[in-house]
């Protein structure tokens, strides 16, 4: 008995501490008040550490393997689902064809419209502008059958334009004489053109600081003539929204206003339903019209597509697409 202690002893330093499983395994041996030992179950073999099977090891092990093949299936799915997702290059050209089809049969339109909206905002400034200088004389001088006013002749000081000259932005003022502030040429609206606005005395032309030029040519020294139910007429305006550029046409960006001894009115309001340049009978066609009755069309319905439709009115449809 002695000798067995002696040997517990041992098994427990060499533990390094009071347990007394280094020897003998936690299920070999057990302690009662650490003086007694008994033996559990069957004979154990002194000194020897039997250790136990691990049940879950197969489990583990098959489980490690059925993960690592769902991994490779994965990548495998995965890697085929990417390559059926790509575009191939006959697909990409194909998809890149059809898109410059579209645009080429849309852009046209786009641009088109894009410069007509320019054409409006110009033409709208344009009317301001001369409005409130024509008012402002109008303040400071009285109407203009005061301003004595002749209907031909070179003399500057006898045209309209003259009086405005002070309420005005100039970058070019060439009178009556002078060239260089008109087209030599005006087409109108369905082809063709005339001369002669930049040539003749009686027309007074001036190139505005935006870049437009503008002629006035008087109609009435006593304004006494009318167009229409437009009346007390003076004389009238024509501005080209990109001065001497192309394309120098009625309705496109040449337009006509009247000076009366109230204001300014553009051509072509219902005003003029019984005269010669109403809309209906001056702009409504591009294909046939002159296109002096298409200012007020442009200025109050903010568009011109009497370009593209003939069925337009002021009591019906405003634009191309009945809206």
């Amino acid at each position: 008995m002695k000798g067995f202690n002696n040997l517990l002893n041992l098994c427990k330093n060499s533990s390094g501490g009071s347990s007394g499983y280094g020897c003998f395994g936690r299920g070999a041996l057990g302690f009662a008040g650490g003086s007694e030992v008994k033996r559990s179950g069957r004979q154990a073999d002194i000194g020897v550490q039997s250790p136990r099977k691990n049940k879950y090891l197969p489990l583990l092990r098959e489980g490690k393997s059925n993960l690592l093949k769902r991994t490779y299936r994965l990548n495998v799915l995965t890697s085929y689902r990417q390559k059926k997702c790509a575009f191939t290059l006959a697909e990409v050209l194909i998809t890149l064809g059809i898109i410059g089809v579209v645009a080429a049969m849309t852009m046209p339109s786009l641009v088109q419209k894009h410069r007509e909206r320019v054409v409006v905002t110009k033409l709208k400034k344009n009317y301001s502008t001369i409005q409130q200088a024509y008012l402002m004389a109008i303040q400071e001088l009285g109407t203009p059958d005061l301003w004595n006013l002749e209907m031909s002749g070179t003399d500057d000081t006898k045209n309209i334009l003259y009086y405005l000259k002070p309420y005005l932005n100039i970058a070019k003022y060439c009178g009556s004489e002078a060239k260089g502030c008109w087209s030599s040429y005006t087409n109108s609206l369905k082809g063709g053109s005339f001369t002669g606005h930049e040539t003749l005395g009686r027309y007074s032309k001036a190139v505005l600081s935006d870049g437009s030029s503008i002629l006035t040519s008087v109609q009435s020294a006593s304004c006494g003539t009318y167009s229409g139910d437009v009346k007390e007429l003076c004389a009238f305006y024509r501005v080209d929204i990109n001065g001497t550029k192309p394309p120098n046409a009625l309705g496109k960006d040449v337009f006509t206003f009247y000076m009366t001894k109230r204001g300014v009115i553009p051509a072509g309001t219902a005003l003029e339903k019984n005269s010669g340049y109403n809309f209906e009978t001056s702009c409504r066609d591009a294909s046939s019209h002159e296109g002096r009755g298409c200012t007020a069309w442009v200025i109050y319905n903010e568009n011109m597509d009497y370009l593209h439709c003939s069925d337009l009115s002021w009591d019906g449809k405003k634009t191309c697409s009945g809206k």
